[in-house]
């Protein structure tokens, strides 16, 4: 099975919590254009950020992904 970022999900979970793209990046040491291209399927986060996102939002990494 192969995983397929959605950054869809990182989306809905981000407004979920109240956050902007913005205070997303400030949480997770990044920058905003950077959230913005995971959001948009542009990029998928390294491995770093994969954790420090799940960190953040509360959920398992496993859950930005669908798998085929």
């Amino acid at each position: 099975m192969k995983p397929l970022w959605q950054g869809e999900k990182l989306r809905v979970r981000r407004k979920q919590l109240g956050l902007t793209t913005a205070e997303l990046a400030d949480k997770t040491g990044c920058d905003r254009q950077l959230v913005s291209m995971w959001e948009n399927d542009k990029a998928a986060p390294s491995g770093h950020f994969l954790i420090v996102l799940s960190i953040v939002l509360n959920v398992n990494p496993k859950n930005f992904y669908t798998f085929e």
